[in-house]
């Protein structure tokens, strides 16, 4: 929070006040999951110059996870990408607003539109993933593993946010992405 300044999103004071309350000596698994808020903000993706640069979209991921690895590195992690979204909607504080919509008027792949000159969603995900791989965690791909361009009107209550069925598929998933290694979970799926 105090790298972001200006930047800190409104719920931080929530979240590293439940952080604080956490034992994690007691914790198994901790899944980071973005959404394309990053991507339609045009925040900056990458530092080459400082990967761990909390003002980065990865730079922000590999420094939580270093965190994480350097005082609990008995914790699997699992970092989950962004779903689909369609370009056109943001979240404004209690309002969505419309951003960007083709000539006509119908809204933009996040896969094909380059959003704030930064660049597609699908590499924001793609980084996502490198990061996670250099860091030796798992990577769960949402953006063509779950909610993809086919079926995101059936998953995404605006364009962008998960409906409930969107939360019980990303859920089953994890689920499933979850216990995949383990023995007791490999014979039940026999």
């Amino acid at each position: 929070a105090n790298a972001l300044g200006d930047k800190t999103p409104a719920e931080a004071e929530e979240v590293i006040n439940t952080l604080k309350t956490l034992d994690f000596n007691t914790i198994d698994t901790v899944a980071i999951m973005y959404d394309a808020t990053d991507y339609l903000s045009g925040n900056a993706m990458y530092s080459d110059e400082n990967p761990t640069d909390p003002t980065q979209f990865t730079g922000n991921l590999e420094a939580s996870i270093e965190v994480l690895q350097n005082y609990y590195p008995q914790i699997r992690i699992i970092v989950m990408s962004p779903t689909y979204a369609y370009v056109g909607f943001a979240y404004d504080g209690d309002a969505d607003r419309c951003i960007a919509v083709d000539e006509n008027g119908d809204y933009v792949s996040s896969d094909m539109y380059i959003y704030n000159g930064r660049d597609v969603l699908s590499t924001y995900v793609i980084k996502e993933c490198y990061s996670a791989n250099i860091h030796s965690v798992s990577f769960m791909d949402n953006l063509y593993g779950s909610i993809t361009e086919d079926n995101a009107d059936e998953y995404l209550v605006d364009n962008l946010h998960l409906n409930v069925k969107g939360r019980k598929l990303i859920a089953k998933r994890f689920e499933y992405f979850l216990n995949y290694y383990s023995k007791d979970y490999a014979s039940q799926e026999k």
